[in-house]
C-alpha cells in the first residue's frame, strides 16, 4: 500500500472518530435535558419573575415574563425533577436574573401504590 494512500486512511479514521466522540458528549441543557420551548399558545400558566425561585411541574408548560416584560415558554417535559439556573434553558436575549427553578414530580407520571 502506498504511504500517501496509508496517510489518506489513517486521516479519515481520525476525522470519523473525533466526529463520533463529539456525537456522544453529554447533552446540553438546551438538548432537552429539562424540556424544551414551546409556542406561546401552549402555555398553561405564566409565572412572573418577581421571586428569586420558580416552581413548576413535571410535564407542564410555562410562560416566563421578566420585569423588564421579556418573556419565553418552556415545556418541561422531563422524566427527573430537579433545580437549576431559569439562565439554562432561557434564550440568550431574555435576561432571567438569578432565578432557580424547582421541578416537582407530576402525580400522573407516578406508579400506583
Amino acid at each position: 500500500m502506498a504511504i500517501s494512500t496509508l496517510i489518506s486512511r489513517l486521516a479519515f479514521l481520525a476525522l470519523t472518530a473525533s466526529v463520533g466522540a463529539s456525537a456522544m458528549a453529554a447533552p446540553s441543557v438546551k438538548d432537552g435535558m429539562f424540556g424544551s420551548p414551546a409556542p406561546v399558545t401552549s402555555a398553561q400558566r405564566t409565572i412572573a419573575l418577581n421571586k428569586n425561585y420558580a416552581n413548576v411541574a413535571q410535564g407542564e408548560t410555562v410562560r416566563f415574563v421578566t420585569p423588564q416584560g421579556e418573556s419565553f415558554v418552556w415545556n418541561f417535559d422531563t422524566w427527573t425533577t430537579n433545580t437549576f439556573k431559569l439562565s439554562a434553558i432561557a434564550p440568550g436575549n431574555v435576561n432571567v436574573g438569578d432565578v432557580r427553578v424547582y421541578v416537582e414530580p407530576n402525580p400522573l407520571y407516578r406508579g400506583s401504590n
